[in-house]
């Protein structure tokens, strides 16, 4: 469904949408779309510019292969940091729980 000021990048594999997200994502963790960012208010990029920034990294990939297999490690860290936040989460529960038992 089309979203208000947004665009889509459509793929023809999971694995290709993947690697173009975490792409993606490794650009915005290292700060490489802050120059590209353009608006006073409201900050947003132009899509040829993401497009083009997009392209100048993803031609830097020598190895696909590798870039994957660490996307692979990241996408395990992910699933264990939320395992551990939905632990920490009951956690805080058991102990309000604990506490509520005191007092009411």
């Amino acid at each position: 469904m089309p979203f208000v000021n947004s665009f889509v990048l459509t793929t023809s594999t999971e694995e290709e949408a993947q690697l173009y997200y975490f792409l993606c994502y490794a650009l915005w963790k290292g700060r490489k779309f802050r120059q590209l960012l353009i608006g006073s208010v409201i900050l947003f990029i132009r899509k040829d510019d993401l497009y083009k920034e997009i392209r100048r990294y993803e031609k830097l990939l020598s190895k696909k292969s590798d870039f994957m297999n660490a996307v692979h490690k990241i996408m395990d860290l992910e699933r264990l940091l939320a395992l551990k936040r939905k632990q920490l989460n009951k956690m805080e529960e058991l102990k309000t729980a604990i506490l509520i038992n005191y007092v009411s």
